[in-house]
């Protein structure tokens, strides 16, 4: 449970906020990049999209951004790399 600014618990829902991830890092990708715009990209449409790297966070962030990856780009390759000894 979570508070608000007016004291109101809340149920904190983690599908919603995986969802929300999902859909807010797809929004950048839908994007149109800064450079080279115009060109043919590797997106499943063809086109060239903004890059995005995402740095941080605690790993249920991971699952979320990769299912937008894989919406804009197709299958990827992922390189993670993990503090932990």
């Amino acid at each position: 449970m979570t508070r608000d600014s007016h004291g109101n618990c809340h149920r904190y829902d983690n599908t919603w906020a995986i969802q929300q991830i999902e859909e807010g890092h797809f929004s950048l990708l839908s994007r149109k990049p800064h450079s080279h715009a115009d060109r043919k990209g590797q997106s499943k449409h063809g086109r060239t999209l903004p890059r995005v790297i995402t740095l941080g966070g605690d790993h249920t962030i991971t699952l979320p951004l990769l299912r937008s990856v894989n919406r804009a780009y197709g299958p990827v390759t992922v390189i993670h790399f993990d503090s932990h000894l």
